[in-house]
């Protein structure tokens, strides 16, 4: 796992003492197999890995962050969640323009678990964004976050693009102002 922003993340969590898991989707790095074009396998190793962490984790858990960047947002999104065990959401670059090409015939799918996570308030959404992204530009996100719940909190960092170089710190920065109103 080389990337910054998972890697910058990670490092944060787990200076707080939370668990973390980093994975990488089918296909990237040294993962086994071949990236879907669903996003459906991918969503069912993250739902894995949520449910292994739940049954068989190094202790019982008390709150679950769903992260993702990019891609991993998009799917982190779409992430049930359990009555037992308070769930929030912390998506990274949502891939909001590019949704089609990375999930092709399942793309309304994650459309409407993404809309629909951002209207219901019973988990608390953390949306993080750069205004110069290659992908989502910033009037697709407002577009996008409009009328959503109180549960939603949106960020724009301006200067960082889809990739976060050198951005890092101001991310992990608002994502530690949000954890501690969580």
């Amino acid at each position: 796992m080389r990337n910054n922003v998972v890697m910058a993340l990670h490092n944060y969590f787990a200076s707080k003492g939370f668990i973390t898991v980093c994975i990488n989707f089918r296909g990237c790095g040294k993962s086994k197999g071949r990236t879907s074009w669903t996003g459906m396998p991918e969503r069912g190793d993250y739902e894995a890995v949520i449910e292994y962490l739940k049954t068989s984790g190094p202790r019982k858990l008390s709150h679950l962050i769903i992260s993702g960047y990019s891609f991993g947002s998009m799917v982190a999104a779409s992430m049930p969640r359990d009555e037992h065990i308070p769930y929030s959401y912390l998506l990274i670059s949502y891939p909001l323009s590019v949704q089609w090409a990375l999930a092709t015939v399942r793309s309304s799918y994650f459309t409407t678990q993404a809309n629909q996570l951002l209207k219901e308030d019973d988990s608390k959404v953390l949306v993080v964004f750069g205004d110069q992204d290659q992908f989502t530009g910033v009037g697709s996100y407002q577009k996008w976050l409009k009328g959503v719940g109180k549960h939603v909190e949106a960020v724009l960092i301006p200067g960082a693009d889809h990739f976060w170089f050198e951005y890092e710190d101001r991310l992990v920065a608002k994502v530690n102002e949000w954890v501690i109103r969580i």
